[in-house]
């Protein structure tokens, strides 16, 4: 089962402390510095992305539900991926 909360922040920062919660913020920070590494048709969507689940993680836990999770890592691998130097 779920643990109940409301807000993913607060969950990551009450399992993991203040460091954990500091890793967790730099996964974002990651993808938005990577985000402006890139310049091409995806750039637009690349801001997006963090952008809309730094927002909707405020009103639950969406990295712990197995679709919205699964959905984070899978789009975060496509859209981080540098796939000219590949």
């Amino acid at each position: 089962a779920l643990p109940i909360s409301h807000n993913q922040y607060l969950l990551v920062l009450a399992q993991f402390g203040a460091v954990g919660f500091i890793i967790f913020c730099l996964l974002f920070y990651y993808q938005f510095n990577y985000a402006k590494q890139f310049r091409d048709n995806f750039t637009y969507i690349r801001f997006v992305f963090p952008t809309l689940y730094i927002v909707v993680m405020f009103g639950g836990t969406f990295l712990l539900a197995h679709s919205t999770g699964v959905l984070f890592s899978l789009f975060g691998a496509i859209l981080y991926k540098d796939f000219k130097n590949s």
